[in-house]
């Protein structure tokens, strides 16, 4: 929005928050079973959701706090913009390996099995 003429962009900008948010919830939840077990979802689902409160209740504050510091728009939104980068390369970072190689190994029975029948 901050790049395009918002005359045409507001309508996919639309349609992908609400995708975003859509498969963002369904993946979150699938993740973090996979990544934690079943025994603990508990404990981590609440620990994820309030940590979310938290980061939603700090994050309107510290931009404006930043914005009455004097910098404008064109500085935050760049900033933020290569923060969001950073955390997307340091979350491809939790798949661990033997969740690869497993995937592989899983894939490669299935297909196995489905030749025989």
């Amino acid at each position: 929005m901050w790049l395009i003429s918002p005359s045409w962009a507001m309508y996919p900008y639309m349609v992908l928050m609400g995708l975003s948010t859509g498969f963002g919830s369904a993946t979150v939840a699938a993740l973090q079973v996979e990544f934690f077990g079943q025994k603990y979802i508990g404990t981590v689902r609440s620990l994820f959701t309030s940590m979310m409160v938290l980061s939603s209740a700090v994050g309107p504050a510290l931009f404006g706090v930043i914005l009455d510091a004097g910098w404008g728009f064109e500085t935050v939104f760049p900033v933020t913009i290569v923060m969001l980068i950073l955390v997307i390369l340091q979350s491809l970072r939790s798949i661990p390996a033997y969740s690869r190689a497993k995937w592989k190994f899983k894939f490669k029975r299935i297909k196995r099995n489905f030749r025989k029948k």
